[in-house]
């Protein structure tokens, strides 16, 4: 009944692949091997992303969204504790190391034009977090934005 039932809810082509599975089982593990995707290549794509993303004539809210999108869609793959049991502060230590890589990209990828801010922001003991370093950057922007138009 359920092996009938998937039969028909796939295309003809796909179901063709499928027809001899004898249990529900076999089907979801050939379906699962003919489409999951490797993760390799994304992931590649997301930090050759990451590395070349820049600023150029966007604002800076833009560019950090973008930032953020691909941060974001990284993390997913990223391994991390399932147990919620850990206590030795291990995890903390990671978030701490991608929040100061977050930042770290951030300021690479600004327009050259914020050099003094990204040195004021890199002189930080510890460095603030990126949303923190991004409400730095963009208020630079704002007042340069006044000053042009005065």
């Amino acid at each position: 009944m359920v092996i009938s039932w998937l039969m028909n809810s796939v295309s003809k082509l796909i179901a063709s692949s499928i027809m001899y599975a004898d249990t529900t089982h076999k089907i979801w593990t050939t379906l699962k091997n003919h489409f999951q995707e490797s993760n390799g290549p994304r992931i590649f794509q997301i930090r050759r992303d990451l590395v070349n993303l820049r600023q150029s004539q966007e604002a800076v809210n833009i560019y950090f969204t973008k930032l953020q999108a691909l941060w974001e869609e990284l993390a997913y793959f990223r391994p991390h504790c399932r147990c919620g049991k850990c206590d030795c502060g291990g995890n903390n230590e990671i978030e701490k190391h991608y929040e100061e890589e977050h930042v770290l990209t951030f300021l690479m990828g600004i327009n050259e034009s914020y050099s003094q801010i990204r040195s004021q922001i890199l002189l930080m003991e510890p460095l603030p977090q990126v949303d923190k370093v991004f409400s730095l950057v963009a208020q630079e922007e704002r007042q340069r934005n006044v000053g042009q138009l005065q």
